[in-house]
C-alpha cells in the first residue's frame, strides 16, 4: 500500500456472477512535506502516508535541511498542526519553509522571510503580521525579515539607509 499513498487498506470481493465488491480505507493527509523536489502525504502527526504523484492542493512545507524521509516514517519536529493552522488562516501561506533552527517560515507576497516559529496562536500571529505588513509598506521599509516567533514580542529588521 505505501505506493499508494494515503490508502490504507483496500479489500475485494468477487461475488460470483458478475458482482464485484469493492472497500478502501484511507488515510488522511493534512499537508505536503517537500523533500529535494519529492513530494510526501504527511498526516496530522507527522507520519509519512506515501509519494504524492503531483502537488495538488495541499500546503506544503518545504524542508530546508534536506531530512531523509520515506512511507511510514515520521518526521520529526514538525509542528504538523500547526502548520496546518497556519496555512488556515494565513493568506498566502500556501508554502512554508521549514529548519530545525527557525521553525516554519514564510516568505510574505514582499518577499520578506517571517519567521512563525513552532507554536503560539497562529491567528494572532497572522494578524500582527497584517498589520505590520500594512505599516511598513507605507513607511517604504525595506525589510530584512519579520520574526513572529514569539506573538507577544514580535521583531522586525529592516535596512537603514
Amino acid at each position: 500500500m505505501a505506493e499508494l499513498g494515503c490508502l490504507s487498506r483496500a479489500r475485494v470481493q468477487a461475488r460470483l456472477p458478475g458482482r464485484v465488491h469493492i472497500q478502501v480505507a484511507e488515510n488522511e493527509a493534512l499537508l505536503l512535506w517537500e523533500n529535494q523536489g519529492r513530494y510526501w502525504w504527511v498526516d496530522a502527526e507527522g507520519r509519512v502516508l506515501g509519494m504524492a504523484r503531483n502537488r495538488g492542493d495541499l500546503p506544503a512545507v518545504h524542508d530546508r535541511r534536506t531530512l531523509e524521509t520515506g512511507p511510514g516514517e515520521y518526521v520529526a519536529g514538525v509542528p504538523w498542526a500547526f502548520a496546518a493552522e497556519l496555512a488556515r488562516v494565513l493568506p498566502g501561506a500556501r508554502d512554508l519553509d521549514y529548519t530545525l533552527e527557525d521553525g516554519l517560515i514564510l516568505i510574505s507576497a514582499e518577499g520578506w522571510p517571517v519567521y512563525l516559529g513552532t507554536g503560539g496562536n497562529a491567528e494572532q500571529k497572522a494578524r500582527l503580521l497584517e498589520a505590520l505588513t500594512q505599516t511598513l509598506k507605507e513607511r517604504g521599509s525595506r525589510v530584512v525579515f519579520i520574526d513572529l516567533k514569539n506573538e507577544q514580542r514580535p521583531a522586525v529588521k529592516v535596512e537603514i539607509g
